[in-house]
């Protein structure tokens, strides 16, 4: 929310759980009021600029002109944003490097853009308002904006502009919390599905990379080019310049945001009287007592002035794990969504501790335990690499609060991770193990288990995060020299722990399924009946039973997104840059090995018609 608004609402009140905007007493007419301070500030620094060496930014150096009306009448383009995702920032960036007036909440046709809450503020101008209908759609972290949203309200009703209190802001964030995140919620599906707003004429601007200082001209540039695509510019764009103005506009807004650090770090600007805003941010380097109040500006404060409960934070995953699903098919949304609920994830990581917590999702609640070592006699948790071992293990500690380990023998955990034989030194059977008589057998479909294998191996031997896709040629190169070989590895990893464990003495999960909506909560329900009626003679009790889709639902679809190969994880195939492919004499290849391996399970009823749905899978795949 922009902070040099010179009319701003005395109070905030609710109303059919939405904060009812007040508008100007002038109206539409006064919107321009509201960058008089910051083109106030732009008019006088060009002034200085003129003979001034200091007025380069590490961008060159740019004049931000003041804006002006087109001289013949414009159909604006509508700038969507939920309240507190700095979109009068994205104001300030389209009149500066367009030159342009914008506006906000009702229509006029002097103006290139207008700002718009719809339908968070019904009043505000919505997208059967202009025709045709265009939109750029600010998207921004949902905590985020809820923190921003409450630093403006702090801001427009503190007269003496003091600091608010920790107590203050639990208060007002446990009173609206949940209406303003299923608003946040319903405002992005509005945005992302409105059947008014094609690919074309849509064009979605993440925050973070806004404001990154790698990212942010890039992005402000592309989101012009979308702007000429579906629009007329009065006046020329001078493309160069955009990094510089992308700076001066975004480094202004950021020292005006309201935040209680960024208001200390103007009153420190203030009393030292050396540099200007502009200067400061310019010579910023050479300022080592300001360094880390500039990193702060530029990053997640270290210190969460902001906190939200362990129960608020596992809601707003829920949220975006829904939304995750829901929008596997469009990348640039899905990568967005996925990195805010890590972001929430990380945040939980924190909070949890040793007392059970009650959390609620769609499917229903469930009391959530950080695990703890417990002595025992623990089982195999086998897999092929690259089938979901960690998404196993967040499952098993989930419904019996117990930890797991991995590859290493251990006496007090519920399960060890093993991969053997596939890899010789880890945990197997034997003589050393003869009192662990259980296995949990996870089997993934070989041809996605071989291609998630390789990300990890490639991520791991270059020292990458597992958020990117490996390079396609890599994937190529690796597949044509390793495919026969990792082929023959699954099949004989599935055929030596059927040899090892008896039918009693085995569960077998197959990936597809434990991922499924509707088995998943059915396979953690055989998981929990495993180790109640076979485990230690009943002595380790499961979570009960109707909490078991609630416990699926964080630890399969919440929790595992921090861990898992999401390139290939089979809910999300098209996302990435491609999705890896097989060659036919790869594929005949596969469907032989299975159709080998069914006749052989024909008669276990798990394995045989997993094995069946498998050989299926691949021969539909062949081309003829």
């Amino acid at each position: 929310m922009c902070i040099f608004a010179v009319i701003i609402p005395s109070t905030i009140i609710t109303t059919s759980k939405k904060f009812v905007e007040i508008l100007p007493s002038g109206g539409s007419g006064e919107e321009f009021r509201d960058y008089k301070e910051f083109h106030d500030m732009i008019e006088s620094e060009n002034e200085q600029d003129k003979n001034n060496e200091d007025s380069y930014n590490s961008f060159g150096k740019c004049t931000i002109s003041k804006p002006m009306h087109p001289h013949a009448p414009m159909n604006p383009i509508l700038v969507a944003s939920f309240p507190g995702s700095s979109s009068d920032l994205m104001r300030l960036l389209i009149e500066a490097t367009t030159g342009i007036w914008t506006s906000a909440r009702l229509f006029r046709d002097d103006v290139i853009a207008i700002k718009t809450h719809f339908p968070y503020y019904e009043h505000h101008i919505g997208v059967d308002e202009v025709d045709p209908p265009r939109g750029i759609v600010v998207v921004r972290n949902p905590l985020e904006t809820l923190e921003t949203f409450y630093d403006f309200i702090e801001q427009a009703t503190n007269e003496n502009n003091n600091k608010a209190s920790h107590t203050a802001w639990i208060s007002w964030r446990d009173a609206h919390f949940d209406d303003q995140m299923q608003h946040w919620e319903s405002f992005m599906r509005f945005w992302f599905d409105d059947e008014n707003l094609d690919a074309d004429k849509r064009h979605i601007v993440f925050h973070y990379d806004l404001v990154d200082e790698k990212t942010g001209p890039a992005e402000v540039t592309e989101m012009l080019k979308f702007i000429q695509k579906v629009s007329t510019v009065p006046r020329e764009i001078v493309w160069d310049e955009i990094p510089c103005l992308w700076q001066r506009v975004v480094h202004f807004q950021l020292l005006q945001a309201p935040n209680p650090t960024r208001r200390f770090l103007r009153e420190e600007l203030e009393g030292e009287g050396r540099y200007s805003e502009r200067q400061y941010l310019h010579h910023v380097d050479s300022l080592p007592k300001h360094r880390n109040l500039r990193q702060e500006i530029e990053i997640e404060e270290v210190v969460d002035s902001h906190p939200h409960s362990y129960v608020q934070l596992d809601r707003v995953a829920a949220i975006l794990t829904q939304m995750i699903e829901d929008y596997a098919h469009d990348q640039r949304i899905l990568q967005a969504l996925i990195k805010y609920r890590m972001n929430c994830l990380e945040k939980m990581h924190k909070y949890i501790g040793e007392d059970p917590v009650l959390v609620s999702n769609d499917r229903g609640s469930c009391m959530v335990t950080t695990p703890q070592y417990e002595p025992m006699k623990p089982m195999f948790q086998a897999s092929y690499p690259g089938s979901g071992s960690e998404m196993m293990r967040d499952v098993l500690e989930s419904i019996t609060g117990i930890k797991t380990a991995e590859t290493t023998r251990r006496t007090d955990v519920i399960v060890v991770k093993t991969y053997y034989p596939y890899r010789h030194f880890d945990l197997q059977p034997g003589i050393m193990n003869r009192d662990m008589k259980k296995v949990i057998l996870l089997l993934r479909y070989p041809l996605h288990a071989i291609a998630s294998n390789f990300n990890h191996i490639y991520w791991n031997e270059h020292n990458l995060d597992h958020n990117k896709q490996p390079p396609i040629q890599a994937w190529d190169k690796w597949r044509d020299e390793h495919f026969e070989k990792e082929l023959k590895s699954w099949a004989a990893h599935l055929n030596f722990w059927t040899q090892n464990f008896k039918p009693s003495h085995r569960l077998v999960v197959d990936y597809e399924s434990l991922t499924d909506d509707d088995k998943g909560p059915r396979d953690v329900t055989r998981l929990s009946f495993f180790i109640k009626s076979t485990y230690n003679e009943g002595t380790v009790n499961p979570a009960p039973a109707f909490t078991l889709p609630c416990l699926w639902y964080r630890a399969v679809k919440m929790k595992d997104e921090i861990k898992t190969d999401i390139f290939q994880d089979n809910r999300y195939h098209t996302n990435g840059n491609y999705q890896p492919m097989f060659t036919n004499q790869q594929l005949e290849m596969a469907a032989t090995e299975l159709s080998n391996l069914h006749v052989k399970y024909s008669s276990d009823r798990r394995i045989g018609v997993t094995i069946q749905r498998y050989w299926e899978h691949t021969v539909l795949q062949i081309k003829k």
